[in-house]
């Protein structure tokens, strides 16, 4: 926690805000695990499963079933 000042007086308690940083640790940490697991799950994948991966979209399954046909 780190108390940012607000508005008026500095030197009164009250004119002070709690902020807390854990936030930005926390979206650090979530980004670099989400990485790690969707690097370890992507080559277990098959190549048919579309859904939430990077560079897979809509077009990609739409060019692979006309390239099929």
């Amino acid at each position: 926690m780190v108390p940012v000042f607000k508005k008026d007086d500095p030197l009164e308690k009250e004119n002070y805000r709690p902020v807390t940083v854990q936030m930005t640790v926390n979206k650090i940490f979530e980004q670099l695990l989400a990485k790690q697991v969707t690097d370890n799950l992507d080559n277990r994948l098959s190549d048919f499963q579309i859904a939430y991966r990077k560079r897979h979209s809509c077009e990609t399954v739409l060019i692979m079933l006309i390239e099929k046909w």
